[in-house]
C-alpha cells in the first residue's frame, strides 16, 4: 500500500467507526450430514448462531463488515438437490426477475473459498445491493453474500472478497471402525 492509500484507509476507518482489519476468526464446525465447515477471518465476529433451517440449509454466519453492510454465509445443501453454483445462480436470478430487481452484472466465473464459483450483484429500489458468490465443495453448495449500503458498496464488496480469500475448509471427521 502506498502512503496515500494508507492515509485514506485510516480516514475511512475513523469516519465509519469500523475496522477493515480481518482480526476475528469465525469457525463453523463440520456437520450435519457430512457437510464441511469453515474457518474464515473477518473484521467482526458473527452476530448470529449457526442454524439449520427447515429446508436443511445451514446458516453459518452473519457479521457486520462496515457500519451499514453485512456478510453472510449459508450452506444451501447438497449439490444433488440444490444444483451446481451456476444452476443455483440462474434460478435465483429468475426468481428475482419477478420482483423487478436491477441486476448490476451478469453471473461471472470466479474463485471463492478456493473453489470455482460464480458471482453476480443486484440492487434493490432502496439502493441497497447484494453481491453473491456461489460455490461448491465436496458435493455441498454454498453462498456467501455482501449486503451493502449504497454509500459503502465500493469499500465493502472488496472487503467481502478478502474475507472469502481467508477461507479454510474444515472437513468432517471420518469414523474409523
Amino acid at each position: 500500500m502506498t502512503r496515500l492509500s494508507e492515509t485514506l484507509h485510516q480516514r475511512f476507518e475513523r469516519w465509519t467507526g469500523a475496522s477493515t482489519e480481518l482480526s476475528h476468526a469465525v469457525v463453523v464446525p463440520p456437520g450435519p450430514d457430512g457437510r464441511p465447515g469453515e474457518r474464515l477471518l473477518a473484521p467482526n465476529p458473527s452476530s448470529k448462531p449457526i442454524l439449520l433451517t427447515p429446508d436443511l440449509a445451514r446458516t453459518d454466519c452473519t457479521l457486520r463488515l462496515l457500519r451499514r453492510s453485512s456478510f453472510s454465509v449459508v450452506c444451501l445443501g447438497s449439490v444433488n438437490v440444490r444444483g451446481t453454483p451456476t444452476e443455483s445462480a440462474a434460478r435465483h436470478r429468475a426468481h428475482l426477475a419477478g420482483w423487478k430487481i436491477d441486476f448490476v452484472n451478469q453471473p461471472e466465473p470466479c474463485v471463492a473459498a478456493g473453489e470455482e464459483a460464480v458471482t453476480y450483484s443486484f440492487a434493490f429500489a432502496s439502493g441497497v445491493s447484494l453481491t453473491e458468490w456461489k460455490f461448491a465443495h465436496r458435493g455441498w453448495l454454498f453462498v456467501a453474500g455482501v449486503l451493502s449500503d449504497p454509500w459503502e458498496r465500493l469499500e465493502v464488496v472488496p472487503l467481502g472478497a478478502r474475507v472469502l480469500q481467508s477461507w479454510q475448509w474444515l472437513e468432517p471427521s471420518v469414523a474409523h471402525g
